[in-house]
């Protein structure tokens, strides 16, 4: 007869006890979304730079350093519960379903006054890398919809054929039909001349 192994019991112990420690009073915490606001900013991609600057029209920098940041007001109806071994989520109450971008200007084949959110990927922090960005519905529901993240950042998948000044602004679309507008912001957007 064949003994089983003592680490795969103890791996099984160790489960069961982590199913088991989180009692069912365990409190999440709940909240609203209530306000955004964005502001464009500089990062330094490839640095490992946890940190961004503000944007300046003025100095001819290309689109490949913008990094859009995001500011979410959060308010907390319910506070989550630490107490004992629980792990609470952060939920809110009612979901964002929705995001769009808009600018003034065409964006390539994008009008103006149409939805940029399909050439957009968003980072959760500054210094998010290439390669590391989410899609919109993935940063929706990680980090708007059950995180407390209040900070996070989007930038443009495309590089823009002709140059302009654009003023850009979100719309968050909630599911009970309710919206909730940022400020505009005004970038000049510049091609990023590609390396071979």
């Amino acid at each position: 007869m064949k003994i089983p192994n003592i680490s795969l019991i103890l791996g099984l112990m160790l489960v069961v006890l982590s199913f088991t420690s989180c009692t069912e009073d365990c409190r999440n915490g709940q909240f609203d979304l209530v306000g955004a606001e964005i502001e464009a900013r500089r990062w330094f991609p490839g640095e490992g730079i946890d940190a961004t600057e503000p944007w300046d029209n003025e100095v001819e920098l290309p689109l490949v350093v913008l990094k859009v940041e995001i500011k979410m007001e959060k308010f907390f109806n319910v506070l989550p519960d630490f107490d004992g071994n629980c792990f609470p989520k952060y939920l809110i109450d009612n979901a964002v379903k929705d995001v769009k971008i808009f600018s003034n200007q065409s964006f390539n084949n994008i009008g103006p006054s149409q939805d940029l959110s399909g050439i957009i990927l968003f980072a959760p922090t500054a210094a998010t890398q290439l390669g590391q960005f989410l899609p919109k519905n993935e940063w929706l529901e990680f980090y708007v919809n059950e995180s407390n993240f209040a900070r996070s950042y989007f930038v443009f998948n495309q590089n823009p054929e002709l140059e302009a000044l654009h003023k850009i602004k979100m719309l968050f679309e909630f599911e009970d039909g309710t919206t909730i507008e940022t400020n505009e912001v005004e970038v000049r957007l510049r091609r990023a001349t590609l390396r071979d």
